[in-house]
């Protein structure tokens, strides 16, 4: 005696995938909405979507303001690091104010050197602000700074 195969085919249904009308918006309206977010929803903005990554990445990276509060303070490297390697990201700064604040010379040449590599990329920056405050002042990060800027 043979064993019954029952078998039924269903006709799959493939959904149909509509654009987000949010992706359709014309540029200047996306850059627009940009003004309103803050960083942190900028940053994810510009990773949800490509058709949102080009506006959120411009209003995000426009100003920076940078502020080492303590030598292990981490979010001052990440920015600078990113900015020195991504030429992209870095001309897209307008204007950069960054803070020193540091009590370590090891720590604050480190820091320094990030920013005279970032701002050699920085071909669209209009304004600088740049504040040092350590322990021991150093005429050679004004040098290096003044050499990055020219």
């Amino acid at each position: 005696m043979q064993p019954y195969v029952f078998c039924s085919l269903k006709k799959l249904t493939v959904p149909t995938i509509y654009p987000e009308p949010l992706s359709n918006l014309v540029t200047e309206l996306r850059e627009h909405i940009c003004s309103f977010c803050t960083p942190g929803q900028l940053a994810s903005l510009s990773l949800t979507n490509r058709g949102w990554t080009e506006p959120a990445e411009r209003e995000l990276y426009r100003n920076i303001y940078l502020c080492q509060h303590s030598d292990k303070d981490e979010s001052f490297d990440l920015c600078v690091r990113t900015l020195a390697e991504s030429t992209k990201k870095a001309r897209l700064v307008r204007f950069l104010w960054a803070h020193l604040l540091g009590s370590d010379p090891e720590s604050t040449d480190k820091h320094i050197g990030g920013l005279v590599v970032a701002l050699k990329f920085m071909a669209n920056l209009l304004s600088l602000s740049f504040c040092l405050k350590t322990q021991q002042q150093n005429d050679k990060h004004v040098y290096f700074l003044e050499e990055a800027l020219k």
